[in-house]
């Protein structure tokens, strides 16, 4: 219990960090999308009275850090959905975070994992408002 919240207070203080303005901090911004090996997925989710909702899942991986940025595309989620954030090695999973979150059109949350090794991170959308099947929508293996 307490290593798991240790584990989970680093992920959110990372997450945190990871979202502070750069410019605030004195440097300039380089988007992910621009980076050597950078992955844009495009994840249709569900269509709804309106157009499609859609996310973005950029994926990269830079000086051993994992880095993943969802980006809704589309309108608003009618619901909540949960993000899933899993460390892959071997044949072990293990949940490093699961968020609800409800996205606004245009909104992004980011996540950085430092010094994953040779274990694969990766990244599943699960909209609440239907049964997705079970699909890894960004992985990054930085080792």
């Amino acid at each position: 219990m307490y290593r798991f919240s240790l584990g989970a207070a680093a992920l959110v203080a990372t997450f945190i960090a990871g979202t502070i303005d750069a410019d605030a901090q004195g440097r300039t911004p380089i988007p992910l999308e621009t980076l050597p090996g950078a992955n844009v997925q495009t994840v249709q989710l569900a269509s709804t009275t309106g157009a499609p909702v859609n996310v973005d899942v950029v994926s990269g991986c830079v000086n051993n850090v994992a880095m993943f940025k969802i980006v809704n595309v589309g309108e608003a989620w009618p619901r909540l959905g949960k993000l899933h954030v899993v460390r892959i090695s071997g044949d072990n999973m293990k949940t490093l975070s699961k968020r609800s979150m409800r996205f606004a059109s245009g909104q992004q949350a980011s996540f950085r994992l430092k010094d994953i090794g040779t274990d694969t991170v990766a990244v599943f959308v699960e909209p609440t408002w239907y049964e997705r099947p079970f699909k890894f929508d960004a992985t990054v293996t930085c080792g």
